[in-house]
């Protein structure tokens, strides 16, 4: 009873946007909610799994299993990858062991990533993206320094070019539809309902054809 004492007390004192949405909660609750009070202000960004949802969903609705599979996330065409999101608020649900948490996109929308597991598995984890993904939440901390100028910049036009990284073309494009291997390092990346084959070799674009369209 101590625990669930604690846990609505420190509810009652925080913002209305940061809430816990039941008083039954376990040890696990616990954890993770100390954890997301950390979390308010910090930036992270949108990466390969990343899965952003319009704020106008009912939040309970994305975290209730008998109804979150009819909402689909945001597409690439609408927020690219490595967008910058500003964490704002929180709420969690022990009910269904689940968070979410709004962020706010540099034209000030707000969208909600969507977390699907209850617990820290390795509290002593240090790594903010590492922490978040514990909860389900896969975001990056940070733009990749393995990418380059060049190829954050066709990232965030959703370009390529030849030289680009085969990883860079999946954040600027998405994941390909389908790949095909075809030796020595060899890779055929299909995108656009096979209208635009990628072809990259040492995992770096070395060609690619436009069909039909």
């Amino acid at each position: 009873m101590l625990g669930v004492f604690c846990l609505v007390a420190a509810a009652e004192e925080m913002e209305s946007d940061n809430e816990i949405q039941s008083v039954l909660v376990k040890p696990r609750d616990l954890e993770a909610v100390d954890f997301l009070k950390t979390v308010i202000g910090k930036t992270v960004y949108k990466g390969l799994s990343t899965e952003l949802y319009p704020s106008s969903i009912p939040l309970y609705s994305l975290v209730n299993p008998r109804e979150n599979y009819k909402f689909k996330p945001v597409s690439i065409l609408d927020v690219r990858n490595l967008t910058p999101l500003k964490i704002i608020s929180w709420k969690y649900f022990p009910d269904e062991g689940r968070s979410t948490l709004n962020v706010e996109l540099p034209n000030k929308e707000i969208m909600v990533l969507v977390g699907m597991f209850a617990s820290l598995h390795d509290p002593a984890r240090k790594e903010l993206r590492d922490r978040l993904s514990e909860l389900g939440i896969f975001v990056d901390e940070e733009i990749p320094k393995r990418f380059t100028k060049k190829e954050i910049q066709a990232i965030d036009n959703m370009e390529f070019f030849i030289g680009m990284s085969q990883e860079a073309v999946s954040y600027a494009l998405g994941r390909p539809e389908k790949t095909n291997d075809y030796g020595r390092a060899g890779m055929q990346l299909i995108y656009d309902d096979h209208h635009l084959l990628i072809y990259t070799k040492g995992y770096k674009v070395v060609d690619y054809q436009r069909i039909g369209r």
